[in-house]
Order: structure tokens, then C-alpha cells, then sequence
């Protein structure tokens, strides 16, 4: 398996019942494979394309997710092109923001100038695969910088030792006094419940990197 398909299978994992995940639940499925600004008429026609059921196994719930990734892919070529006015094949870097504002992704304006950076080849416009490469960066990022990322990453590493992919809340909790959250009790309860959909008292590394992006938004 590669890395794509080990994370759908440990989100499947993480939402199912008796070996099945329930349409309800597919929103919030793809949020944790990495999907940000789910559109539910793209949910409804890859889940229609699959099964007529109300629930999906594993293999059905990774050829869903497959099937929106395509119609995102679709979509994103879609709005390229029309970005693209004299068919270059290339967008100008600067019309970038406003074109990911209609994509419903809205990164600070440093992210994604490093971003832009890192993908662009130095002049200026980006051609659809830098396009798409930038998007997963902001996807896998969840929109923070490169060095945020790595040492976000770093901190969950130092709590997981044992390598399980999972920590518990509580060491959450702690990276948030490293971080020095400010936000009150409540809300942060409330965005860890969130992110723990199942209860379990641990959560995974995407998980987590989804509660800070939160946490960032509200501070």
C-alpha cells in the first residue's frame, strides 16, 4: 500500500461499524484523509457511482474516495483553464489567492508565497502539475509553513516513540503549553472532540495537525 491508501484505511478503520462506514460519515471521512472544502454534490455522485446502499466496506469506501479525489482533480483542472485566459497553459503565481478562494482553501499570504516558491521554477507562472503539487503541499501542510510543519511533526514524533501514529489528548494537551495556546478550556475541549471522532482518547498525526490549523484559526 502506499501512504495515499494506508491513511484511507486507517480513516475507514477509524469510522467504521461492523466493517462498514455509513454515507453520513463520508464528509468527515475525507476531511481526514486531507480533504479540505468537501462539496457534497461530489460526495453524493461518487458515492451514487459505487453503491445504491446507505453503507460502504473498505473497498467500497476507497474507491469512493478515489472517485472524489477524480472529480476534485476534474474541478481543479476546470478552474485552471479558467485562469489560464490565453491558453499557455500557465497561470500568473499572483492570481493564485483568488482562484483558491473560489476552491474554498484561503492559506496565510506568507504559506503561500513559500509555497509558490518552492513550486514554481522562477518565473512567475505556474503550469497545471506545479498547480496540483502546490495544492497537495497546502493539503498535507494544512497550511502552514514547511518549517511549522516539521516542527509540528517534530513534537508528535517526541510523544509517539514507539512510532504507533497515534497520541493521546493529553499530549496534546502538553504540545499546546509548549505552543502556548491561549484559548479557553472550552473551546479547546470542544475542537479535540472534534478531532477524536471516535472517542478513542488518541488521535493520528493528520488528526492533530487538523487541530492545530483550528486552534490557529481561532487564536
Amino acid at each position: 500500500l502506499n501512504a495515499k491508501e494506508d491513511v484511507r484505511v486507517s480513516v475507514f478503520n477509524k469510522l467504521q461499524d461492523h466493517n462498514e462506514v455509513h454515507r453520513d460519515e463520508l464528509p468527515k471521512g475525507l476531511e481526514l484523509c486531507g480533504f479540505v472544502g468537501i462539496r457534497q454534490s461530489w460526495v453524493d455522485s461518487a458515492c451514487d457511482a459505487i453503491t445504491k446502499y446507505s453503507t460502504l466496506e473498505l473497498e467500497e469506501f476507497l474507491n469512493f474516495v478515489k472517485g472524489y479525489e477524480a472529480r476534485q482533480d476534474n474541478f481543479y483542472k476546470s478552474t485552471f483553464e479558467e485562469a489560464d485566459l490565453d491558453n499557455s497553459g500557465t497561470m500568473e503565481a499572483g492570481e493564485l489567492a483568488e482562484m483558491l478562494q473560489k476552491l474554498g482553501i484561503e492559506p496565510m499570504s506568507h504559506v503561500l508565497d513559500e509555497v509558490i516558491r518552492e513550486v514554481d521554477d522562477g518565473n512567475g507562472e505556474l503550469e497545471f502539475k506545479e498547480f496540483k503539487h502546490l495544492m497537495d503541499l497546502l493539503v498535507v501542510r494544512e497550511g502552514f509553513t514547511s518549517s511549522e510543519y516539521d516542527s509540528y511533526v517534530e513534537l508528535f514524533n517526541h510523544l509517539d516513540p514507539k512510532k504507533s501514529g497515534e497520541i493521546s489528548d493529553e499530549d496534546i494537551r502538553t504540545i499546546l503549553k509548549w505552543l502556548t495556546c491561549s484559548l479557553p478550556e472550552a473551546v479547546l475541549q470542544e475542537i479535540l472532540n472534534e478531532t477524536d471522532a471516535d472517542g478513542s482518547g488518541t488521535i493520528s498525526q493528520r488528526e492533530y495537525l487538523r487541530c492545530l490549523r483550528k486552534i490557529r484559526e481561532l487564536e
